[in-house]
């Protein structure tokens, strides 16, 4: 499984785009940090761009979400997912994604 980019603190970043041929996809965090996601717009952890909420996770007991896009991104504009923690300071490690087909 793709890893994710690393994740800066207190900003809203890209974490991944959809490819066309993916119906969904499922993303997981070992990380402690929780994170707040967002399709195709800015994620925040509150307010009027507040993602959904991704709770913190372990290696023992990965945090999982999973979108589901059965529009099919391949006939819209591409899905980004975007993403925003707090934790202080950088996410180097521990989130990942996996896309599944239609």
């Amino acid at each position: 499984m793709p890893q994710a980019p690393s994740i800066p603190s207190g900003q809203s970043t890209k974490l991944l785009q959809v490819p066309a041929w993916a119906g969904g996809v499922v993303i997981w965090s070992t990380q402690a940090a929780p994170l707040y996601l967002r399709v195709n717009k800015p994620a925040a952890a509150n307010g009027e761009d507040m993602g959904i909420y991704l709770e913190g996770g372990s290696a023992e007991s990965p945090a999982r979400v999973v979108f589901d896009l059965p529009d099919r991104v391949g006939s819209l504009a591409p899905h980004t997912v975007n993403v925003f923690q707090n934790s202080g300071s950088a996410i180097t490690s521990g989130v990942g994604f996996e896309f599944f087909p239609e």
